[in-house]
């Protein structure tokens, strides 16, 4: 008679594959749920960083915004009551000039007057360098004028500007930016590529409007210079130059070489005719 008892090795080994198979589909159940986990919470933390991201870049710009208003109100203090003051001594001492009670004081009215002159200079300088006049009350093409102008004359290179009507109507944010912008990219090019020659151009075209700055000057490795944009001179700027753009929707397309020059854009979006 056989014993009841006796083992099946078949079914044995059945059993213990299906203990190991219970095992294992556990362990895997396991370690998907703390993968799960982590990818959750990956996401989330990636999703922390963008809102972080986007805060500073907000930041950056009411900062930047903050910046510009202070600087038009210092340019119009300038102009309203420095300049005008100026302006009036210089009136007064030509009329002082012209009077008989002051035969003999001509040469020194006329040292004064070579002073006041000066004054007047520097401040209408000082107040376009704030804050041009000419970028509230005629627009960003007769700015960037000037802006070429201005380059043209204090640095000695040949800055050939480019206008366009496309980008009248433009809001005072969306100018005040590309303004910046376009001052920023002119101030690299003149400070790290000495170069020969710079053409602006003011670009409005496909629901964008942006200013195209490009120089022959000693150029630099864009990719290097990505890399360690968060250190100090240029860098710098350009990184703190693309998070305001960004803040806009913007862009900065920068393209250069050792040897080759640079051309960079700075561009945000422009629906003409649509209110800001």
């Amino acid at each position: 008679m056989p014993d009841v008892h006796a083992s099946d090795p078949q079914t044995d080994s059945r059993i213990e594959l299906e203990r190991l198979v219970a095992e294992r589909s556990a362990d895997l159940l396991r370690t998907t749920d703390a993968l799960r986990r982590e990818v959750e919470e990956h996401r989330a933390a990636n999703a922390a960083i963008e809102r972080y991201q986007q805060q500073l870049r907000d930041m950056a710009n009411a900062l930047c915004l903050a910046g510009e208003r202070e600087r038009r109100a210092i340019a119009q203090v300038l102009h309203d009551h420095v300049g005008q003051a100026l302006a009036f001594s210089r009136m007064r001492l030509l009329d002082l000039q012209s009077n008989a009670v002051f035969c003999g004081f001509e040469d020194d009215i006329s040292h004064v007057l070579r002073l006041l002159d000066g004054c007047l200079r520097y401040t209408r300088d000082l107040t376009c360098e704030l804050s041009p006049p000419r970028l509230y009350e005629l627009g960003l093409d007769a700015a960037l004028e000037w802006l070429a102008e201005s380059y043209r004359t204090q640095h000695k290179v040949r800055v050939v500007y480019k206008g366009s009507d496309g980008a009248a109507g433009l809001d005072e944010e969306a100018r005040a930016v590309l303004y910046a912008a376009t001052r920023e990219l002119l101030s690299n090019a003149v400070r790290h590529g000495r170069p020969a020659n710079i053409h602006v151009a003011l670009e409005a075209g496909g629901g964008r409007v942006g200013v195209r700055v490009r120089d022959d000057g000693a150029g630099f490795d864009v990719e290097t210079s990505s890399a360690s944009e968060s250190g100090s001179g240029n860098r710098f700027g350009l990184f703190s130059l693309r998070e305001r753009l960004a803040a806009r929707r913007g862009m900065l397309h920068v393209r250069s070489a050792p040897g080759s020059g640079t051309e960079a854009v700075a561009e945000v979006p422009f629906a003409p005719g649509a209110t800001s």
